[in-house]
This record gives structure tokens, sequence and C-alpha cells, in this order.
């Protein structure tokens, strides 16, 4: 009983020390601020969520435009761009007049007359230039551009337009149809009928074909009339013949004369007489007659024989010398010299 009234003192004491401080007030208001940040702090992690997702949708929208193809891109784009070095860089809508006026050609002719006009220029500012053929202003009576460069704009000018009368007129395009080969060149012919054409040559159109026109980059040479849905049969490759395998021969064999062989060397023998006596030509006599520095076909025979038992006793320097290629004649010359009567 004494012991738990002690306690409660305790308690008591406590308590009013902490009052007397204010701690626990303190600790009270804290409390306060704490609950209200809280509920400050709920909104704005539901706001932070949503931005969160959005930022997600947005992404995913990036990445699926991304992925497009670049075939996707470009019936996006059939509308914006006359065509330059392709299958519908075309005049006419018949086969004999099909590529009359090639859009690549004239530019071709037109980028040349341009860089004796601005020797140093570099692609950038001929696609510049070149794309001045866009403004009537440029071609008119008024224009500010040399006679040459003029003259060679409005050549550009003039294939754009006769492009323009043939892919605005469905009836052109009809007949265009009517000679492509390829599917896929009569599905964008089919697209060309309601999309339209434009006459604004772009500035990626005019960089590209200034770097067809400069070499540095490669040309199509597409064609309506190529047929592309059918490929080439690969040529039937001729079996290889079969080698007969070589015998194998050792360094005495190679040494020894053999029945019925040497015909071709005891043709042409000339007047040499070392030449007449092995039957071979002069050279082979020659080289025999020289080897291991002899002076006498008899002791190059010796040398040969002697050279030809190291060999067969397993000499690798002596068998190499009868499995070198080069020394193939000097062998034939002491195959016959094997022939003479001494």
């Amino acid at each position: 009983m004494k012991q738990t009234r002690l306690l409660e003192i305790i308690r008591e004491e406590i308590a009013g020390a902490l009052n007397e401080a204010g701690l626990g007030d303190q600790i009270t208001a804290l409390d306060k601020q704490i609950e209200a940040a809280t509920k400050q702090i709920a909104p704005l992690q539901k706001r932070l969520a949503d931005l969160q997702g959005k930022k997600a949708d947005l992404q995913k929208k990036e990445a699926d435009l991304s992925t497009k193809t670049q075939a996707q891109l470009e019936e996006e784009t059939l509308n914006e761009r006359p065509f330059i070095d392709s299958a519908f860089d075309v005049t006419g809508t018949s086969p004999e007049n099909l590529n009359q006026d090639s859009l690549q050609k004239t530019i071709d002719d037109a980028v040349k007359v341009l860089q004796q006009e601005y020797p140093d220029a570099d692609v950038k500012k001929l696609a510049g230039e070149l794309q001045k053929v866009n403004s009537a202003k440029n071609l008119g009576p008024n224009s500010k551009l040399s006679p040459e460069i003029k003259s060679a704009l409005q050549k550009v000018a003039d294939v754009i337009e006769k492009q323009g009368q043939i892919f605005g007129s469905p009836s052109k395009i009809d007949d265009l149809m009517k000679l492509a080969k390829d599917p896929s060149q009569i599905d964008r012919l089919e697209k060309l009928k309601s999309k339209g054409y434009t006459f604004i040559l772009g500035n990626p159109q005019a960089v590209t074909a200034i770097e067809k026109s400069l070499g540095l980059k490669p040309k199509n040479n597409d064609s309506l009339l190529a047929d592309k849905s059918k490929t080439e049969k690969p040529k039937a490759e001729k079996p290889a013949k079969e080698k007969a395998p070589k015998e194998k021969t050792t360094a005495a064999s190679k040494a020894e004369p053999m029945d019925g062989e040497d015909k071709e060397a005891t043709q042409n023998v000339d007047s040499d007489s070392t030449a007449k006596e092995l039957g071979v030509t002069a050279s082979a006599a020659d080289k025999f007659a020289n080897l291991f520095n002899t002076k006498t076909t008899e002791e190059a025979k010796n040398k040969m024989k002697e050279l030809a038992k190291r060999a067969n006793s397993g000499d690798q320097k002596a068998k190499s010398f009868f499995d070198n290629e080069k020394n193939s004649k000097i062998i034939q010359a002491y195959r016959n010299a094997q022939k003479v009567k001494a």
C-alpha cells in the first residue's frame, strides 16, 4: 500500500515538473502539427500519382511513334513531295516516254551549273540554292539569279510541273498503274489518287538529290516497269570436280627412273652436249650439272644417289629437297641421267 502510494506521488511530481517546464504542451502542439501535415500530404501524393501516370502515357505514345516503319512514314507524306530518283520519277504515262524527263537527271544538270557559280559551296548551300525553284519570284522577269542558274532551275520547275500534271490526274495515275509491275507500287498509286501532289521541293529531298548528284549516295535506278515481286532463280552450281588422290611417293621413287616417262623431256633437245647426253633441255642439264657445285655429270649423279639414300633413311633435310617442287627439273634430269650408259 505504501509502495503504490509512493509511485503515485512520483508520477505527480514528474507531471508537475513537466507542466512547470511546458514540455507537455509542446509535445501536444507537435502532435497536432503532424496530424495537420499528414492531411496536407495525402492530396499531394494523389497529385504525384496522377502526374506519373500522365508521364507514362506520353512515353508510350513517343515509343509508338518511334516504332513506325519507314514505309508508313512514306505513305503519310506521299502528298508532300515531288518524286526524285524513284519509280515515280516520271513525266510520261507510256513505256516510250516514261522517263523522258527525269527530275533527278534535271537536278544533276542544275547542280553542275550551281557548282560553277559557287565552286566552294557545300551540300547545304547547294540545297538552299536549289530550293529557290519553289519561288515564282526567282524564276520571274525580276529574278536576281544569274541567267544560267535561272535557266537550270526553270528546267527543274518544268519537270516538277509535268509530274504534277500526271499525279494530279486520277486517269493518268490509272495509266501508270497499267505499267506498274510491283504490287507495292500499285498500292501507292492508289493512295496518290486521294492524297494528291504538291509542287514544293523540300529541304531533305534537295539534300538527298544533291548528294546523289555528287556521288555521295548511290542512285536507285528504280522503274515502274521492273517486276520486284519475282526473284531470279539462283544459278545451279556446277559440281566440283573430284581430284584424283596423289600417290604417296618416297624420295627413292622420285630419284629413280620410271618406265614410260620422260617423253617430253627428250623433246626439243638443243646442241648442248650434256643435254644430248641426258636427253633433256639445256636448261635442265645445266641445273643438274651445277648441282652441289659439281664439275661433271657423273659427280652430280653420285651426289643425287647419296641424297636419295639419306632421304629414305629419314633425313628431313634430304627429304625436303625431293619434296620441293622447285627441284623437279633437277630430279627429272637425274632420272634421265640414270638411263645414260656409263
